[in-house]
């Protein structure tokens, strides 16, 4: 099973080889946000996050985002 780290791992670097840019510190950001994730448990993707859900405002309140 891939993990969302890795898959995103993937996605940033064909971006980077098609795109001829370095974006170390996107995937440095995407990661942190991944591992600070309080829900990171009780799913495997983002897309299954309850904070899609949510406003923007109320993640905030509910996670320390």
């Amino acid at each position: 099973m891939t993990t969302e780290k890795e898959l995103l791992e993937l996605m940033i670097s064909i971006y980077e080889n098609d795109h001829h840019q370095d974006l170390s510190k996107l995937k440095e950001y995407a990661f942190k946000r991944i591992d600070c994730c309080p829900r990171k448990k009780e799913k495997t993707f983002c897309s299954q996050s309850v904070a899609l859900l949510m406003g923007h405002s109320q993640v905030s309140q509910t996670s320390g985002w």
